[in-house]
């Protein structure tokens, strides 16, 4: 079997649920036959400030987080400036199209237009 494998990170404020979506993916994903390897970063603060979690997922035994990004869900514009420099050429940004106005326009996709 080829080995494959995808890194999928997903940043936002603290408090927005991201250490529950994480760990949720990462379980449906074991659950699928998936090795996966996951990895939280936040903010030495009692509340708020930036937090992001990444998994590495592949087909085969991982052990380490992996040092870009083929996927990223930017949920707030902090993630854009903090996170996005480790998406590949061609990975997915998922984002606010709004917060990319004046911004690089390097990404792949842009999805989620925004609610407001």
């Amino acid at each position: 079997m080829k080995k494959q494998e995808l890194s999928w990170k997903a940043g936002g404020q603290q408090g927005e649920g991201l250490e529950s979506l994480g760990e949720i993916f990462a379980a449906a994903l074991c659950s699928l036959g998936y090795d996966v390897y996951g990895y939280r970063q936040f903010s030495s603060r009692i509340k708020g400030g930036h937090t992001s979690y990444k998994l590495r997922i592949a087909n085969h035994p991982v052990a380490t987080i992996a040092s870009s990004c083929n996927l990223l869900i930017a949920m707030d514009p902090d993630t854009l400036e903090v996170d996005a420099p480790e998406l590949t050429a061609e990975g997915i940004l998922v984002t606010d199209a709004a917060w990319l106005e004046g911004k690089s326009q390097r990404y792949a996709l842009l999805l989620y237009p925004g609610t407001n």
